[in-house]
C-alpha cells in the first residue's frame, strides 16, 4: 500500500483541519467586516464634524469666535474617537472569545484525528516493513537455492 494512499484516518484528519480552518477563517472574516464598518462609520462622522466645524469657523465674525468655533469643533471629534476605540476593543475582545471557543470546539477532534492517522501510519509502515523483510528472505532463499543447484565453477563465473 502506498504511503500517500488516502485512508479513513487521513481523511478524518484532513476533514478536522479543514473544519477548524474554515471556522477560524469565518470568524476572522466577520471581525474584519465589523472593523471595516467601524472605520467607515468613524470616517463619516469625522467628515461630518469637519464640515460642521468648517462652517462655524467660516461664519465666525472675529478671531475670538474663530478660536471658539475650532475648540467646539474638536469636542465631537475626540468623543467619536473615544467611542470608536471602545467599539474596536469590544470587537477584538469578542473575536478573541470566538476564536478561543472555536479552538476549544475543534482542537480535540483534530488531535484525535491526528493520533488516529499517526497510529494508522505506524501500523501500515510496520506491515510494509514485515512484507519487505519477507520478500527479501524469499529472494535470498531463491538465490541460495539457485547457487546450490549450479556447480561451484559456474557460480563463481556468474558472480563475476
Amino acid at each position: 500500500m502506498n504511503a500517500l494512499t488516502p485512508t479513513p484516518a487521513l481523511q478524518s484528519h484532513l476533514d478536522a483541519q479543514v473544519s477548524l480552518l474554515a471556522d477560524v477563517a469565518g470568524k476572522m472574516y466577520d471581525a474584519i467586516h465589523r472593523i471595516t464598518e467601524l472605520n467607515l462609520k468613524l470616517a463619516q462622522q469625522l467628515m461630518d464634524d469637519s464640515m460642521s466645524a468648517s462652517r462655524q469657523v467660516i461664519a465666525s465674525g472675529g478671531p475670538a469666535e474663530c478660536c471658539a468655533a475650532m475648540v467646539a469643533g474638536s469636542v465631537p471629534v475626540s468623543e467619536h474617537l473615544r467611542i470608536y476605540q471602545q467599539q474596536l476593543l469590544n470587537v477584538l475582545a469578542g473575536t478573541q472569545v470566538e476564536l478561543t471557543r472555536s479552538a476549544e470546539q475543534h482542537i480535540p477532534e483534530a488531535s484525535r484525528a491526528a493520533n488516529a492517522m499517526a497510529d494508522d501510519m505506524v501500523r501500515r509502515s510496520t506491515q510494509a516493513t514485515e512484507r519487505m523483510a519477507t520478500e527479501q528472505r524469499n529472494a535470498l532463499e531463491r538465490m541460495a537455492f539457485t547457487a546450490s543447484a549450479v556447480p561451484n565453477g559456474d557460480a563463481e563465473q556468474r558472480a563475476q
